[in-house]
């Protein structure tokens, strides 16, 4: 699995700071901290809007240079929320549709969970696991059962597990249990497997786990979540996490808590709004 890309994230290109981003060609899709996290349910044509085929992305190399400097306030925000997200600035009808919402009441941490959770953005973290973890396109066959697997519950780690536990993977990382362990780590935790970590994995592979629950396992170790909420505070709000925050949002993530909904709180926060709207 050497050379292979690492797992996909969401907003990848926010490492690029704002009001001067020139997107890369390479980019691959995938806080003010909240007590607890409430996301009503907002109208249908909210989800008719965010997952409507004419929300599909246009290429990263069709960025224009710091395009959301161009809006103010809330326009601003929800640019910064599309580009995070789904690597594009907002069509008109879109920004419209959620400047209202904003004004009639609707959150920002909404917007964005909202925007995180649409058949668009899934379908880019979908096609980023595909070509992070099996080198290649996704088919139309995987891909729709895989959607459909999100928009009907799995979490995003449920969808890599199912992928990194395939025969496919196994078959790429050598076709032995050791391989398959080693290339999980370097995929998941960036590094090598320590003999610890190795020799248990192995064991529980013996013992008839299924390649699905180890990948799973290891996707939603204390190790992988600490590392997803530092990338996050980097990755959206600039800057490392305070340890007040990397706690907390550890401990959600350990109890139930989503990934998309970590990610629309740090959106939806005060910091990033200041940050989005500060060109």
């Amino acid at each position: 699995m050497g050379g292979s890309l690492q797992r996909p994230r969401w907003g990848l290109i926010a490492l690029i700071p704002r009001g001067s981003r020139v997107v890369p060609a390479c980019v691959a899709l995938m806080l003010g901290l909240v007590a607890s996290l409430a996301f009503g349910e907002l109208p249908a044509a909210a989800s008719a809007i965010a997952k409507s085929a004419g929300l599909r992305a246009a290429s990263p190399d069709s960025f224009p240079s710091a395009a959301c400097s161009s809006y103010t306030g809330n326009a601003e925000f929800v640019c910064w929320v599309y580009e995070d997200l789904l690597g594009r600035t907002p069509d008109a009808p879109g920004l419209n549709y959620w400047l209202s919402e904003l004004s009639a009441g609707t959150t920002r941490t909404q917007v964005a969970y909202s925007v995180i959770t649409s058949t668009e953005s899934l379908t880019d973290y979908i096609e980023g696991d595909y070509e992070a973890f099996l080198g290649r396109a996704a088919d139309a066959g995987g891909l729709s059962m895989w959607l459909q697997a999100f928009e009907s519950g799995q979490t995003a780690e449920q969808i890599d597990a199912g992928i990194l536990g395939s025969a496919e993977f196994y078959y790429k990382s050598g076709s032995t249990n050791s391989g398959f362990i080693s290339a999980l780590y370097e995929q998941l935790l960036s590094r090598s497997p320590d003999s610890a970590g190795e020799s248990t994995w192995n064991a529980v592979l013996s013992n008839g786990v299924s390649r699905s629950q180890v990948a799973n396992d290891i996707d939603t170790s204390p190790e992988e979540w600490t590392d997803d909420v530092q990338f996050n505070y980097q990755d959206f709000l600039g800057r490392a996490a305070d340890q007040a925050g990397l706690v907390g949002w550890v401990h959600a993530l350990e109890t139930g808590t989503t990934q998309q909904q970590v990610i629309a709180a740090m959106l939806g926060s005060q910091e990033f709004f200041n940050d989005a709207t500060a060109s």
